[in-house]
């Protein structure tokens, strides 16, 4: 397939991570992968740096912290590019509609074929295309600049407003951190994570933390 361009893969599995990266080098040897990560907060900082910025990310919808749909929307409120593809093991309907919200080009399954992967890849970085249309889903997708100039005007609420730090150490109490182990694991202070917290409390309008954790559990309850 003739395609140029500079791929990054995000996957929570290393496994996953190492097969897509072989494959990818073997169906588009002129579109190579660049990076690989597990965490989505380090990956929207990654596409933040024009030194490490991909021209398609391979985008995995379920994450440790952030789940996919945030980070799309993360990387496509700042800019057009990357480009996304989400890939996903879960139903395409679960997510086709809420990613296409988010701001990303197009939606596969990771159990699709490579020449299937390689072929919404292609499609996404065709300038004169743009975006993938995959038959299994009645959503239509946009162009990353599309998607950037809707994106970047919406008004977000809710879980949406929070910051990459803030999410995570919401997700990290969600599966049963007590501050104390979240300041430990992320190297801060017990006081910077409790910030963090009244933050999210704040911008969520949630009555407190209990609350906060369960509406996060509620958005997510289909991602784990």
């Amino acid at each position: 397939m003739d395609c140029k361009g500079l791929l990054a893969i995000v996957d929570n599995d290393p496994m996953v991570l190492r097969l897509l990266r072989s494959e990818l080098r073997k169906a588009l040897p002129q579109c190579p992968v660049i990076w690989t990560e597990e965490n989505g907060t380090l990956a929207v900082a990654r596409t933040q740096n024009p030194a490490t910025c991909p021209d398609l990310l391979l985008l995995d919808m379920s994450l440790a912290g952030i789940q996919g749909p945030t980070v799309c929307r993360q990387i496509r409120i700042s800019g057009s590019k990357p480009a996304v593809l989400a890939i996903t093991s879960f139903s395409l309907s679960y997510y086709a509609e809420r990613i296409a919200d988010a701001g990303a080009q197009g939606i596969i399954a990771k159990h699709a074929s490579m020449q299937d992967i390689a072929r919404a890849i292609t499609d996404i970085l065709d300038p004169n295309i743009g975006h993938y249309a995959n038959t299994e889903v009645d959503v239509p997708f946009e162009t990353a600049a599309a998607a950037h100039a809707r994106v970047k005007l919406a008004k977000p609420s809710g879980l949406a407003l929070l910051t990459p730090a803030e999410s995570q150490v919401v997700d990290m109490a969600a599966h049963g951190e007590s501050s104390q182990r979240i300041a430990a694991t992320l190297g801060k202070s017990k006081g910077t994570v409790d910030t963090l917290f009244r933050r999210a409390i704040d911008k969520t309008k949630s009555n407190g933390r209990l609350d906060l954790i369960l509406a996060w559990l509620r958005e997510r309850g289909g991602e784990q």
